[in-house]
């Protein structure tokens, strides 16, 4: 990381590609979801893919990647963010049992991943250096919570997956000058 004054930061993120006809005697089948429709040779953040195999190799079969890689054209298609980290690279679905979502978002907060986005079915991690966590879950009221540890209308929320809601609240967590 560059710093060039306190508003003004530049990172470089190390990114390689991967074709997808090989990937699978690299990595394993399991990969092969993170390339989108049409996609057949993607970049990937090396970060991102060293969490992703080490996420794998405790929770295969029970966890997959259900949105990885985007086209622009795709991202645009399916309303994805402006500036999605999934265009770059640098983020990922996973979709999976409850249990496992709550694991893995515990080890994202545990290994200070730079972005994590809790929804009701589904957990985005994002490597782009930027800071924040979101718990997208509802609530009993349909309320969306914000902020992890700042529940929508004051309401406890169940597990993850099971009509919304939000386990452990560990409350806001911010990286300072992107350091790890």
């Amino acid at each position: 990381m560059l710093s060039i004054d306190a508003e003004h930061t530049v990172y470089a993120c190390v990114v390689e590609f991967i074709d997808k006809a090989k990937v699978g005697a690299l990595l394993g089948s399991w990969m092969l979801n993170y390339f989108g429709p049409g996609v057949h040779a993607a970049p990937i953040n090396i970060e991102l893919q060293d969490f992703l195999c080490d996420i794998m190799k405790h929770c295969l079969p029970r966890v997959t990647i259900s949105s990885g890689y985007r086209t622009p054209r795709h991202n645009t298609e399916i309303s994805g963010a402006d500036q999605s980290g999934h265009t770059m690279g640098m983020a990922c679905d996973l979709s999976g049992p409850p249990d496992d979502l709550e694991w893995i978002m515990e080890k994202c907060l545990k290994e200070k991943v730079p972005g994590l986005m809790i929804h009701d079915t589904f957990i985005h991690v994002d490597f782009l250096p930027r800071s924040f966590i979101r718990d997208l879950r509802k609530n009993a009221a349909g309320e969306a919570g914000g902020i992890m540890g700042k529940p929508a209308a004051g309401e406890a929320r169940p597990p993850l997956n099971e009509g919304g809601g939000g386990g452990k609240s560990p409350g806001k967590r911010r990286r300072k000058n992107g350091a790890r």
